[in-house]
């Protein structure tokens, strides 16, 4: 099976938190709807109420004028008879075109039109100026409000009316607070799944970070030190030891490069197997380690070689006393479970800055040279270059 590589497991949790976000946001949408729709049908009875109420409030205004002419004769009662008359059908037309989509509005409407008609005809009956005081005495039924096309029917009728729209408005309220609840209750899961598959998807991007960091990291250790010792290698030392031979030259000090063979390696990896002989470096590599300061760099730069570069801060003398001590460390057997039959020792070739060389290649080559010559004085032998230089020229 083909593994998934890091980019799709840091793509696929958005791809899923973008799946899921389109999803809810099209129910989300959809129950917008249906609210914005509920909203407006409220509106809309907001509307036909108020035009209600606008017609009856006109037609109880033409029917005050109208009882105060006949009662006075002035002609002002008349006109606001006529101009409430007026208001009254105007509202009437509102309403008509508000409630022309529904049947039972339109049959309330159509009765209060029957009504309003009928009224407005006996009423009109009335304004015979020939004979006011006979009129006024015939509209006494009138004005008592008593007969079935009076004031009173008509209000009757807006009542049946107006309690049907409170009926409707009674459930777009009922309706408004479910859709209310479905869009908030909607919401918040679309927000929790967005959160959690952002929160993985974060998750996801940051473990593939950082494992990349991780393994980067592993590859610049694994670079510049050696697997099995965990020490610096051949490369790390080289560029450390070029960078404190520039700072020593800035600050006038002094260096030691200090070469190390193990002595009888090679014979016991060969006859004990490469396991023993890996155990045989670090435990070697260890004692070293233990044995210098926190300023000396050790590295392993071959099979069996260590080199360490050290401040030389006062005479050779002091290098000569920590090369012994190097000797010493490898006095007690380094796998004492072997006895004897694991015994190794070291060789040192010892070159000091500036006096055997001002360069990485110039301090090596001296130290190889001194490390030749400890190693033909047998095991557990240190040279400094300047003694073995000279005793090649006396040869």
């Amino acid at each position: 099976m083909k593994p998934i590589s890091s980019e799709s497991r840091i793509l696929a949790p958005f791809l899923a938190a973008l799946i899921v976000f389109s999803g809810a946001a099209a129910l989300y949408m959809q129950n917008a709807a249906g609210l914005l729709d509920a909203v407006a049908a409220q509106s809309h009875l907001t509307r036909v109420r108020s035009q209600a109420e606008a017609t009856v409030t006109a037609l109880a205004e033409a029917e005050t004028a109208h009882r105060d002419f006949l009662l006075t004769g002035m002609p002002y009662y008349r006109q606001r008879h006529e101009s409430g008359l007026a208001d009254a059908d105007r509202h009437l037309r509102a309403l008509g075109q508000l409630m022309a989509d529904d049947a039972e509005d339109g049959r309330h409407l159509h009765s209060i039109r029957a009504l309003k008609d009928a009224r407005q005809r006996r009423l009109a009956a009335a304004l015979d100026d020939r004979a006011r005081l006979d009129a006024a005495a015939a509209a006494a039924p009138l004005l008592t409000g008593s007969d079935s096309a009076g004031l009173d029917g008509l209000r009757a009728q807006f009542n049946a009316l107006q309690m049907a729209l409170d009926s409707r408005e009674a459930r777009l309220q009922e309706s408004l607070a479910a859709s209310r609840i479905a869009l908030w209750q909607r919401l918040a899961v679309l927000m929790t799944l967005m959160g959690l598959m952002l929160a993985a998807a974060i998750w996801v991007l940051f473990r593939t970070l950082r494992a990349r960091s991780v393994l980067a990291e592993r590859l610049q250790y694994e670079s510049t030190h050696d697997n099995l010792t965990g020490l610096p290698n051949r490369r790390f030392f080289t560029q450390w030891m070029e960078r404190s031979l520039a700072q020593a030259r800035r600050e006038q000090r002094k260096l030691a490069l200090l070469c190390l063979d193990l002595d009888g390696f090679r014979r016991i990896n060969d006859e004990r197997g490469q396991e023993i002989g890996d155990r045989l470096l670090r435990v070697a590599a260890r004692r070293f380690r233990d044995t210098l300061r926190e300023s000396d760099v050790l590295a392993r730069v071959g099979a069996d070689e260590f080199a360490i570069l050290t401040p030389a801060t006062a005479t050779p003398e002091n290098v000569v006393v920590l090369a012994q001590r190097l000797i010493d460390s490898l006095a007690e057997p380094l796998l004492p479970q072997f006895g004897k039959n694991c015994v190794v020792g070291v060789s040192i070739g010892i070159s000091l800055y500036p006096a055997d060389g001002a360069t990485s290649d110039q301090l090596m080559h001296a130290a190889a040279l001194a490390l030749q010559a400890a190693r033909q004085n047998g095991t557990n032998h240190y040279r400094l270059a300047t003694d073995a230089t000279e005793a090649a020229t006396t040869e």
